[in-house]
C-alpha cells in the first residue's frame, strides 16, 4: 500500500500553522526590505523618508564598487566551495578505509566545524601574524621564505580568507559524504572488483554518481552560506587592505554603520539575495531534470 495513503489526513493539520507562520515572516520581511530599498532611509534623518524609487539600486549597479564587491563574493564562493569539495571528497574516502585509530582522526577532523566562525577567524589571524605567526615561522624555517603580510598584502588577503573558510567548512563535506559512503551498497563496488576494475575506474563509474546527489545538495548548503559569510571577514581584515576582501556583506555592512545608509545597504542585500535565490533555484531546477 502507498505510504502517503496509510497517513493519517488530519497530520496536515499539524503542519499549517508552522508553514504559515514561515510565509508571513518570510513575506514581511521581503516586503519590509523592498520598502527600504525604494526609500532614502539614514539613521542621520528622522521620518518620513523620501521615496527615492529603484534610484539607489541603479546606483549601484552602476557602481564600480559594487561590481567590484560582487565580483568578491562569486569568486570567495566558487573557488572556497569547490576546494571543500575536492578535499572532502578525498579525504572521506580515506577514512573511508579501516586503520588503526580511523575514529580518532574522525573525531579531530570535525572540531573546526563546531566552532564559531568568530573564534576561528581569531586563531587564523594569529596563525598570519607576520610578526609571531605560526605560518611564517614554519615557511622561514623549513623553506628560508621571509615575512609576508598574509592579510595586510592586497593581493593574497582574499586567499588566505579563503584558506580559513576552508578549514572551517571542509569537516562539513567530510561528514555527510561519509554518513553516504557507509551507506553505499557494496554489491556494484564488489562486482567491479571481480571484474577486474581498477581504483579509479571504482570511483568514477560507481562511488561518484552514488555520492552525486549527497554532493550536489553539499555544495549548494555551503554556497549560500558562503554567500553570507561576514562574521569571518569581520574579524579577520574587516573589508580591508584597499578594500580587497570587502564582499556584498561588507558594502552592506559599512553602508549601514559606517555611512549610516540603511536604505542603499539594504539595497546592497536584496539585490544579492535576489541574485543567489535565483541562480540556485536554476541550478537546482537543472538538476532535478537530470535525475
Amino acid at each position: 500500500m502507498d505510504h502517503h495513503q496509510t497517513q493519517n489526513p488530519q497530520t496536515k493539520w499539524f503542519l499549517w500553522p508552522a508553514i504559515i507562520v514561515m510565509m508571513v515572516v518570510a513575506i514581511y520581511t521581503t516586503g519590509y526590505a523592498i520598502y527600504m530599498s525604494l526609500h532614502d532611509i539614514s539613521l542621520l534623518k528622522r521620518p518620513p523618508y523620501e521615496f527615492v524609487g529603484l534610484e539607489q539600486i541603479t546606483d549601484l549597479l552602476g557602481n564600480a564598487r559594487t561590481h567590484f564587491a560582487f565580483l568578491r563574493s562569486f569568486v570567495y564562493v566558487f573557488v572556497s566551495v569547490g576546494i571543500q569539495l575536492l578535499l572532502g571528497i578525498a579525504i572521506s574516502l580515506y577514512l573511508n578505509r579501516e586503520f588503526m585509530g580511523r575514529g580518532i582522526v574522525r573525531a579531530f577532523l570535525l572540531i573546526p566545524l563546531v566552532m564559531t566562525p568568530v573564534v576561528v577567524g581569531l586563531i587564523w589571524r594569529l596563525f598570519y601574524d607576520p610578526n609571531n605567526g605560526i605560518i611564517n615561522w614554519l615557511l622561514s624555517t623549513l623553506f628560508g621564505i621571509g615575512t609576508i603580510d598574509w592579510l595586510g598584502n592586497p593581493t593574497i588577503a582574499l586567499g588566505s580568507l579563503m584558506i580559513a573558510e576552508v578549514w572551517q567548512w571542509t569537516p562539513f563535506i567530510i561528514l555527510i559524504t561519509m554518513a553516504s559512503l557507509d551507506g553505499m551498497p557494496t554489491d556494484p563496488i564488489e562486482a567491479a572488483k571481480i571484474d577486474g576494475a581498477s581504483e579509479w575506474q571504482i570511483f568514477k563509474f560507481i562511488t561518484l554518481p552514488l555520492l552525486l546527489p549527497t554532493l550536489v545538495i553539499g555544495g549548494m548548503i555551503r554556497a549560500i552560506d558562503s554567500f553570507k559569510v561576514f562574521d569571518l571577514i569581520f574579524v579577520m581584515t574587516r573589508g580591508g587592505p584597499a578594500l580587497s576582501t570587502e564582499t556584498v556583506n561588507m558594502y552592506a555592512y559599512i553602508e549601514a554603520f559606517s555611512n549610516f545608509n540603511l536604505g542603499k545597504a539594504v539595497a546592497i542585500s536584496f539585490v544579492m539575495t535576489l541574485i543567489v535565490s535565483i541562480g540556485m533555484t536554476w541550478l537546482y531546477s537543472r538538476i532535478v531534470r537530470m535525475d
